[in-house]
């Protein structure tokens, strides 16, 4: 079974029954447009960085933070073991807003797990 990449790191499978519309559909799914009407009916946040200067979405500051960040995003490392070292990262951040540990206990205490973890290759 092979995947062809596509836009947003989404795959489709070449053994798909209908390949040319599931492309058709996730090309209609990333266009800027397409994402401020889904934003509008079901209030899911667009990926893609032009749908933001739409003034639905440019105008709301409460959206403002997600839109900066969407800025700098990139995509996991392509490694097996990425979810457990995001697991630790959520659990080490949780445990830094409770005060528990300060961010520089947090960050040591982060890179040792990551480093035990390995890359999984």
């Amino acid at each position: 079974m092979t995947m062809r990449p596509c836009a947003f790191g989404v795959s489709l499978m070449d053994e798909a029954a209908n390949p040319d519309a599931g492309w058709k559909f996730i090309q209609w799914m990333t266009e800027p447009e397409t994402q401020i009407e889904w934003y509008k009916t079901a209030t899911v946040l667009p990926s893609s960085q032009s749908a933001w200067e739409d003034e639905v979405l440019a105008g709301d500051e409460k959206l403002a933070a997600y839109g900066e960040q969407l800025k700098s995003t990139q995509a996991p490392p392509a490694v097996p073991t990425w979810a457990q070292v995001s697991a630790a990262g959520d659990r080490i951040m949780e445990q830094i807003y409770k005060g528990q540990l300060t961010v520089d206990e947090g960050l040591k205490n982060l890179q040792a797990e990551a480093e035990s973890i390995g890359t999984g290759e």
